[in-house]
């Protein structure tokens, strides 16, 4: 899985999505599982739902080949968490009105899509898996690019991201 770092403020869409796209030196990347430095091609796509501002937005997600290992790599914004549909935003906001004490009720407010179960349901990934890494109080003091900038270089993964994906990393757009 390759993340790139997607510019915070923009709208959740396929227009961005491809303008960074665009932007990714793909001829300098390297290959997540064997290290090869130029050997990813463009391979194939799929369709991934996001949970965002009280809509699903569905992104065309594009896929590199590694010409060399021949294993396939995801190339996901940082707003996406992997294997959730909330964005990572969303999910930083839901811990930290958890944290100050307001409940997840403004969150909701703004996302139609999200309910109490299922922030529940985060709150309960995040105990269990990265509330020993991030404590609630540095949640509050990070952007989400700051986050997964911190997550990549010392956990090798997304922000909330509960499974491990060997070798996946992070690149910032030129």
């Amino acid at each position: 899985m390759i993340t790139f770092l997607a510019e915070s403020g923009r709208e959740i869409s396929q227009a961005a999505y491809e303008e960074n796209w665009r932007k990714l030196p793909l001829k300098e990347m390297r290959c997540s599982c064997c290290g090869c430095i130029g050997r990813l091609t463009r391979h194939a796509c799929y369709t991934r739902e996001v949970k965002n501002g009280g809509s699903l937005v569905f992104l065309t997600i594009k896929r590199l080949k590694c010409s060399n290992c021949k294993r396939t790599h995801a190339v996901l914004p940082s707003y996406i968490v992997p294997y959730s549909r909330v964005t990572l935003g969303e999910q930083m906001q839901i811990l930290c009105q958890y944290t100050q004490g307001l409940g997840f009720l403004a969150v909701m407010e703004q996302n139609a899509e999200i309910d109490e179960n299922l922030s529940y349901s985060i709150l309960r990934r995040y105990r269990e898996h990265w509330q020993e890494v991030f404590a609630p109080e540095a949640i509050l003091h990070l952007s989400a690019e700051e986050t997964s900038r911190l997550c990549f270089a010392s956990h090798h993964k997304q922000f909330m991201q509960v499974r491990d994906i060997p070798n996946s990393f992070f690149v910032k757009p030129t």
